[in-house]
């Protein structure tokens, strides 16, 4: 009997490190602690890096079990979010002596890793408690309380990046834009991968769990797993893209795609940015846009919460807007009705 077939869905991308994306898939692949450390079908998040981007996959099923669940303890237990902000934010204040820039004393390399694999796994919680609170329209004070906990500590994941990636490359001179592809295990036992294997993980390769795949092992790790990791289909009528309304206005413009910090660095002042998902390494990028076009959604998304703030027209949750649209488009940007017309 042939084997079912699992499917993946794309969640977003990102420009991490694998040693940061590893310590994200692991945490958030369970046991959960919100949840009371109920075990998910592994695996459920994988990455697949080209380049300096990585695609993060994710099981769409087990995440609808998450949010109903969360939003059952939610509406029984008037605690339940309380202690979940209360507890992340004791995490939050054990690594946050650590997030002052620059390399990572090899002694506590350790330390800081697992705690930010904890912080991780606890802020799992409760950003699908707010995907839950969105889709069912209640709890206006609980999604207010998360968003004041997701301004105090946006920062914590991207310089947790910086930081390892500096520590990579203190530790190791040599290994330049390589430091990038470096495992949490390898950095921390010194077992570093030759170049030929850095440089085919930095073309392309699979993270799952905590290994890593390339060449023709990436597809026989999916066959052999049973997964299959699916892109969405870009569908746009008569040029149109649609999405939420993040900050209302409308803007006329041309696209500029920002996937990476070195994206962000190179944005034109009065361009459509549109992205997977911002995050603060965007920030200046952001503040030179005419307005923001997101793949990926959420009030409290980076992309939302900025937009609010500079009063930025942006639409939120178009799915695959970064496929459909390319560098150097000319569209109109309508979020006042959530749609992006590709004018040119």
């Amino acid at each position: 009997m042939a084997k079912k077939i699992r499917e993946l869905d794309l969640f977003g991308q990102r420009d991490f490190s694998l040693a940061l994306l590893q310590i994200g898939l692991d945490a958030e692949s369970g046991p959960l602690p919100y949840l009371d450390n109920a075990e998910l079908t592994k695996p459920y998040f994988v990455g697949e890096r080209r380049g300096d981007v990585v695609a993060c996959f994710i099981d769409t099923t087990q995440v609808e079990w998450q949010k109903r669940e969360i939003y059952k303890k939610l509406e029984s237990d008037p605690t339940f979010m309380p202690n979940l902000l209360k507890i992340s934010g004791e995490h939050f204040e054990k690594v946050e002596a650590f997030l002052k820039g620059g390399v990572i004393p090899k002694d506590e390399l350790k330390q800081f890793f697992d705690g930010i694999s904890t912080i991780w796994r606890w802020w799992a919680g409760w950003w699908w408690a707010v995907e839950a609170l969105e889709e069912q329209g209640t709890h206006q004070n609980v999604l207010e309380e998360i968003m004041a906990f997701r301004r105090k500590t946006e920062r914590v994941i991207p310089i947790a990046d910086e930081m390892t990636v500096a520590t990579i490359q203190a530790l190791h001179p040599t290994i330049g834009k390589y430091a990038s592809v470096v495992l949490t295990q390898e950095l921390l036992n010194d077992q570093i991968p030759n170049e030929t294997l850095l440089k085919k993980r930095f073309e392309h390769c699979l993270l799952i769990g905590d290994e890593v795949f390339v060449d023709e092992d990436i597809e026989k790790e999916l066959e052999q797993l049973g997964i299959e990791l699916v892109m969405p289909q870009p569908t746009h009528p008569n040029g149109l893209l649609t999405g939420q309304v993040a900050y209302k206005g409308t803007y006329t413009g041309k696209v500029s795609i920002v996937l990476t910090k070195e994206h962000a660095n190179n944005f034109r002042k009065g361009d459509v940015l549109v992205a997977s998902q911002t995050t603060p390494d965007f920030i200046h990028a952001i503040k030179k846009a005419g307005a923001i076009v997101a793949d990926e959604g959420g009030i409290i998304s980076h992309a939302a919460i900025s937009a609010r703030e500079f009063k930025i027209p942006c639409i939120i949750g178009t799915k695959f807007g970064t496929q459909v649209l390319k560098d150097g488009d000319l569209v109109e940007v309508d979020a006042d009705k959530g749609i992006v017309r590709i004018l040119k």
